[in-house]
Parts: structure tokens; C-alpha cells; sequence
């Protein structure tokens, strides 16, 4: 038994140092990996958050019988349903969706030659009370991650292209 453990060799620092440099490249490969999710996992949620607010105003519209805007106000990075009519109907409906803030690092972009529609730095999406929609289409940018939206003028339903790289 003494002479099997004569003949074995403890590692080299060759044999140490290869092993550590696979063990930080194994890492590095997932780290790299796993930081790329939650820029995806974000922009992702301010889609739905989007769509929310959409879909509110174009309930909105329905239910009050006229056209309902949702302003981008550009300083502000945020999507807004202004609250300008006190009825009942406008009461009834929740306010929990008349807001959405960007995210911090989340960048809006909108099509070349879009106008604005006002001087106060705002672009507008209208909805109507026969459920269509009107507005710019615009890219949502976050860390390398870029989706086309833009509201249909059919159903008045924010519609989302597939990621671009």
C-alpha cells in the first residue's frame, strides 16, 4: 500500500493554473449570459405596462364616447392618460393604468420624420370611441434590446414586433 502512495503526484502549478483559467471562463460565460436577462426581463415588463395603459385608454374611449389621448411627455419619460373630464364614467374607471414611467436606462425612440403635436415637448396617442387608434410608431431601446410598437389604427391595440438586435 505504501509504494501506490509513493507513485502519486500532487498537481503541478501548470496543472493548478490551467484549471483555474476554465473555471473563470466558465464563469464569465455565465455571468455574461445571466446579465443580459434582466435588461430583456425589463423591457418586457414596460411592454405589458404599455399595453395596460393602452388598453385603458381605449376603454376610455368606449365607455365616455370620445376620443381619449395618452401623451408621451418627453422630458418626463412617462406615458400619461390626463385626467380631463370628472363624469361618472371616467370615475367607474380605473387610474391605477393612466401612468407608465420608463425605466432609468430605457430609451424611447420614435420613427424618422415624426412631429410632434404640440410645442410642450409631447407626442400624442389617440384612441377613439369605435375602438381605433391612431399614433407614431417608436422603438423601445434597453442594453441592446429594441422593439418596435405602435398602436393599430384597426383595433386600437398596441402591437409589438419581434426583438431586433
Amino acid at each position: 500500500m505504501n509504494s501506490h502512495k509513493d507513485k502519486m503526484k500532487p498537481f503541478t502549478l501548470m496543472e493548478f493554473i490551467v484549471v483555474i483559467m476554465v473555471i473563470s471562463m466558465v464563469v464569465g460565460l455565465v455571468i455574461a449570459n445571466v446579465g443580459d436577462q434582466p435588461a430583456h426581463l425589463m423591457i418586457e415588463k414596460t411592454i405589458v405596462e404599455i399595453e395596460a395603459l393602452a388598453k385603458e385608454a381605449s376603454n376610455r374611449a368606449i365607455l365616455q364616447g370620445k376620443k381619449i389621448e395618452v401623451e408621451y411627455k418627453i422630458d418626463e419619460r412617462k406615458f400619461e392618460i390626463p385626467s380631463k373630464d370628472d363624469s361618472y364614467a371616467a370615475q367607474v374607471i380605473s387610474d391605477d393604468f393612466s401612468v407608465c414611467q420608463l425605466p432609468e436606462d430605457c430609451t424611447l425612440e420614435l420613427e424618422d420624420g415624426v412631429e410632434l403635436f404640440s410645442d410642450t415637448g409631447m407626442v400624442k396617442f389617440i384612441f377613439f370611441p369605435d375602438g381605433a387608434g391612431s399614433g407614431p410608431e417608436f422603438y423601445l431601446k434597453l442594453k441592446g434590446h429594441s422593439r418596435l410598437l405602435f398602436i393599430s389604427p384597426l383595433t386600437g391595440m398596441l402591437n409589438v414586433d419581434a426583438e431586433e438586435e
